[in-house]
C-alpha cells in the first residue's frame, strides 16, 4: 500500500480556489480558477491512499475516515458563513447521498471546515439544519492545529482575506472502501457528474 499523499497534488487536479462571501457582504465573492479546470472525476493514480483523519462532527461524535471500509467516502472542505461555492458543494453531495437509495448507509460525506475561528458548533448545526443534511453528511470541525495538517494532506490553501472570506481551494474526493483516493472533482461538480462514480465503486 502506498504511502498518503496530497491528493490533489497527486491527481494533477486544478480546483478552485473559491473566495467564499460571508453574512455581512451583499454580494458574493466570485470564485476565479487559478487556472483552467479540468473536467469533474480526474482519476487519481492507482493505489492512492488517502490520509486518515479523525475529527468531531455536529453531533460531538468522533469520526475517523478508516472507519468507512465497507462504503465510500466524499471529502470536501466548506466553512459555514460562505454564501456561494460552499453551499453548493453542500447541496450537491447532499443529493449524491439521497440518489444512492438503499445504498446510502454506505456512504458518507466528510464536510472539512476551514475555518476553525468561525466554524462553532451553533454555526455549524445551523448550516446543517438549513440545508436538510442527511445523517450521512459530517460536518467536521477542529482547532486551527488539529485542521491544517489535513488541509496539507489534500493540497487544500486556505487563505483568510478578512472575518468574511477565506479564500480556500475547492475539491472533492471520492475515496473507496479500502481507503484509496479514486477521484478528484472540481467545486463545480455536479450530482449527476459524481453519483454513477459512487454508485460504480459501491458496486465493486
Amino acid at each position: 500500500m502506498r504511502r498518503a499523499a496530497p491528493i490533489a497534488a497527486t491527481a494533477a487536479a486544478v480546483a478552485l480556489l473559491a473566495g467564499c462571501g460571508g453574512s455581512s457582504q451583499r454580494e458574493a465573492a466570485r470564485p476565479h480558477a487559478t487556472s483552467t479546470a479540468p473536467s469533474p472525476g480526474q482519476t487519481v493514480p492507482a493505489g492512492t491512499v488517502a490520509a486518515d483523519f479523525a475529527l468531531r462532527d455536529q453531533h460531538g461524535r468522533l469520526v475517523r475516515l478508516s472507519d468507512n471500509r465497507s462504503g465510500i467516502t466524499l471529502v470536501t472542505f466548506l466553512y459555514t458563513h460562505c454564501v456561494d461555492v460552499c453551499p453548493l458543494i453542500a447541496t450537491e453531495l447532499n443529493s449524491v447521498l439521497r440518489g444512492l437509495g438503499a445504498r446510502r448507509s454506505d456512504a458518507r460525506v466528510l464536510a472539512v471546515s476551514v475555518d476553525p475561528r468561525f466554524d462553532t458548533a451553533a454555526a455549524v448545526d445551523r448550516f446543517v439544519r438549513e440545508r436538510h443534511l442527511l445523517s450521512q453528511f459530517h460536518y467536521l470541525r477542529g482547532t486551527a492545529a488539529q485542521l491544517k495538517p489535513i488541509w496539507q494532506a489534500y493540497n487544500i490553501l486556505v487563505v483568510p482575506k478578512n472575518p468574511d472570506v477565506m479564500a480556500h481551494t475547492a475539491s472533492i474526493t471520492l475515496i473507496d472502501g479500502k481507503g484509496r483516493a479514486r477521484l478528484v472533482y472540481s467545486a463545480t461538480a455536479t450530482t449527476r457528474e459524481i453519483l454513477p462514480d459512487a454508485r460504480r465503486l459501491l458496486r465493486n
